[in-house]
């Protein structure tokens, strides 16, 4: 022992240096941290550009719709050129235009930005209606999507409606010379004939026991079409999120056809049904919404001709819905 030494001083030090280093490192800047969900959908999302940048995309869809003059004009852009202007017009952009738009998702830092801008109401006005949206912009790209809004009033983000008005500027021009449709039955025409995309199509059937569920257990379906994408919600499938199906062109065909053939576009808007049925069909800006249930005083005979088009429509949608999704596995 040292002269002057106290019993044990000489192992005090090394251990409570050797304690502060590991404090230090817990809890200190050399701490690796975990990203959290928010950050790592940047991330994500910010691979997902720099590959598509880089050497193509697979799946593609871009959002944008920005406040000017009162108005919201809309722009929709999917991965295979295929656009759609305020739904009133479809157009094609070429595979460099679309190129460049995430060019300026990238450049814009937009998988880094904040979900939402703005939305600060006036202290001195409490009953004031909740702030106007004045722009969105979303993206999904190969698995990967965010999804950015703006309200009025509060801190904005001129990053972010510069890329909005980038999105418009390039789709306004060139949906001067889109096709239109004139109303439902057009709109279903053109897409069987092939002049409108699947892109411009939305179908969306729902069928339910009203109450208790039916005798055989089943608990209904829901199926959607948005363009090329299907989804089904059951029947006999317990998991809480839709499989999904990707069409081909002959199958979105095939479904823009029947429809039109049985004239869904003149059919009632209520009709009868065992089960609570409700059908949605959209052609760019047309729809057609009809429920069918057990209403007082309408059986199947009431509406003749129409409720008989409308059984084979649901048929028809129940063979396009099996026939989709047992050739794909019903994977999630």
């Amino acid at each position: 022992m040292l002269p002057g030494a106290k019993p044990g001083g000489a192992d005090v030090k090394p251990k409570l240096a050797c304690v502060s280093v590991l404090v230090s490192l817990l809890l200190g800047s050399g701490r690796p941290t975990l990203a959290s969900p928010e950050e790592q959908t940047g991330r994500s999302l910010a691979e997902a550009l720099e590959r598509a940048l880089a050497s193509g995309w697979e799946e593609l869809r871009i959002e944008a719709e920005c406040r000017v003059d009162g108005r919201l004009p809309r722009a929709e852009v999917h991965g295979n050129g295929v656009a759609i202007w305020n739904e009133e017009r479809q157009f094609v952009l070429s595979r460099e235009e679309v190129r460049s738009l995430l060019a300026a998702f990238r450049d814009a830092a937009f998988a880094s930005m904040r979900p939402s801008y703005g939305g600060k109401a006036d202290p001195a006005t409490p009953d004031a209606q909740p702030p106007r949206l004045t722009c969105r912009v979303g993206l999904f790209l190969d698995g990967a999507s965010r999804q950015v809004v703006q309200l009025q009033g509060g801190r904005q983000s001129g990053e972010l409606r510069r890329l909005a008005e980038r999105i418009l500027d390039a789709c306004r021009v060139r949906s001067a010379s889109g096709i239109g449709a004139a109303g439902l039955d057009d709109g279903l025409a053109k897409v069987a004939k092939g002049a409108l995309a699947p892109e411009v199509l939305q179908v969306l059937v729902s069928r339910r026991p009203e109450g208790r569920p039916s005798a055989d257990g089943a608990r209904g379906w829901v199926l959607r079409v948005e363009g090329r994408t299907a989804s089904l919600l059951g029947p006999g499938d317990p998991g809480p999120e839709p499989v999904e199906a990707r069409l081909d062109d002959a199958e979105a065909v095939a479904l823009a056809r029947l429809l039109r053939e049985d004239g869904v576009a003149d059919l009632p808007l209520n009709l009868y049904a065992e089960e609570l049925t409700d059908l949605v069909v959209r052609v760019l800006g047309h729809e057609k919404t009809i429920q069918a249930r057990r209403f007082s005083g309408v059986t199947r005979a009431t509406h003749g001709e129409a409720q008989a088009r409308f059984e084979r429509i649901l048929e028809a949608l129940a063979a396009c819905r099996d026939r989709w999704f047992a050739a794909r596995g019903r994977e999630r």
